[in-house]
């Protein structure tokens, strides 16, 4: 669910992506590594 809502907040506003992988990060979460494969799309 987390990943959908960073998705999505990737499709609005880019910034809002990178704050969730900083928060992503922080927590050591394997999402990480999808989400900033994500982002850098």
């Amino acid at each position: 669910m987390d990943i959908i809502v960073v998705y999505l907040g990737y499709i609005n506003d880019h910034s809002t992506c990178f704050e969730e992988l900083i928060y992503y990060y922080k927590a050591q979460s394997f999402l990480y590594f999808v989400i900033i494969a994500m982002c850098t799309i």
